[in-house]
């Protein structure tokens, strides 16, 4: 397969992710009632990141892919990959501060009163807490690198070229498509904080050799003490 038909495939790619999100994530929101379970609700984006990363291994199978080709697979040193995402969190999460603080400075952006964010809503808030870290590990930790650096990253790496620029401007490139996502809930704030944080999760695929463990534990460990700090504030 040459270049053009890449091309092709991956922007059709990233148009079905987010468009997917959209469709689903809101589409469930508005058209069917919220699912509880002994008074706990599960979040409509659990249920769209779920489907869509499904959706995903299906499709990534049906080509004839090996799940490697999206970064799943056991890395050559679990214990360094581990050590890899939990500094890469430390410096994503150091990054994303310095960032805020600097276009906030600036006037660029106005950063929102702080809220606690829960994916399991339910009358107990520690066992709300619990669950949805529990839950976020999945659907955001895994389920969101698996959709935007395993799929989506590589696939745009693959029609470049697959060198070093094509993996620089495919971080770039997926990370504004992902901050452009929260615009409509966020704002500007939302394409500037998620943006910053999905390409400095790029760059961490990118050194851990397009493996996803060293990510999905950047983005679990971040969002874990994020999660933490809000409830608790």
């Amino acid at each position: 397969m040459n270049g053009h038909p890449r091309l092709l495939e991956a922007a059709l790619s990233l148009v079905a992710v987010i468009g997917g999100y959209f469709l689903l994530g809101y589409g469930l929101k508005f058209s069917l009632e919220q699912v509880t379970i002994g008074g706990y609700a599960l979040s409509w984006s659990v249920w769209a990141s779920l489907l869509l990363s499904i959706a995903v291994i299906a499709y990534t199978r049906f080509r004839g892919r090996p799940l490697s080709s999206l970064g799943v697979s056991r890395p050559r040193s679990v214990l360094k990959a581990i050590v890899t995402g939990v500094l890469g969190a430390v410096l994503i999460f150091a990054g994303v501060m310095l960032s805020i603080s600097l276009l906030a400075s600036a006037g660029l952006i106005t950063p929102p009163d702080a809220e606690p964010v829960m994916l399991v809503e339910g009358p107990d808030l520690a066992l709300s807490l619990t669950l949805s870290i529990a839950v976020m590990w999945i659907n955001a930790a895994f389920g969101e690198e698996l959709l935007f650096r395993g799929f989506l990253m590589n696939s745009l790496m693959r029609a470049l070229g697959d060198t070093r620029l094509a993996g620089f401007v495919s971080a770039a490139g997926i990370a504004l498509a992902f901050g452009a996502m929260h615009i409509p809930s966020q704002g500007l704030y939302g394409l500037a904080v998620t943006g910053v944080v999905g390409f400095l999760m790029g760059l961490l695929f990118l050194f851990g050799k397009r493996n996803l463990m060293p990510v999905v534990i950047a983005h679990g460990v971040i969002n874990t003490t994020s999660m933490i700090m809000l409830a608790t504030a």
